[in-house]
């Protein structure tokens, strides 16, 4: 399965993982429709964690609570921002979000570049 925009998926634990990047099994929002690099095709993934009490302090997550039809839960890590091959990492899909919360974290990720104007497509 190709992974598409807004979707969400779980990947098993990242080995190259070091000092305070994510780590261990984990779900992913995916940001961007798959670029094919190199054989294979990365998409742009934010992680979602149940934790997150710094980022959550600095207002860096998106809240996935009372999202209509779906079952992840948790904050989205708007800094941590990874673009991933999923096939290659063994993801598997889980259920897709609805398009705006895709925009909202976008919007965020443009705050946190200081970028002025964000135009969704």
């Amino acid at each position: 399965m190709t992974p598409k925009r807004c979707e969400i998926w779980r990947i098993p634990p990242v080995t190259d993982a070091k000092g305070t990047e994510i780590q261990g099994r984990r779900f992913v929002i995916v940001l961007s429709d798959p670029v094919r690099l190199y054989g294979g095709e990365t998409v742009c993934t934010c992680a979602i964690t149940a934790g997150g009490q710094g980022p959550r302090l600095k207002g860096v997550t998106v809240s996935l609570q009372n999202i209509p039809n779906i079952n992840t839960q948790g904050v989205v890590l708007c800094h941590a921002i990874r673009y991933l091959d999923l096939a290659a990492n063994n993801g598997s899909f889980v259920e897709t979000a609805p398009g705006y919360l895709v925009d909202e974290i976008l919007k965020k990720i443009a705050l946190l570049f200081h970028i002025e104007k964000y135009h969704v497509p």
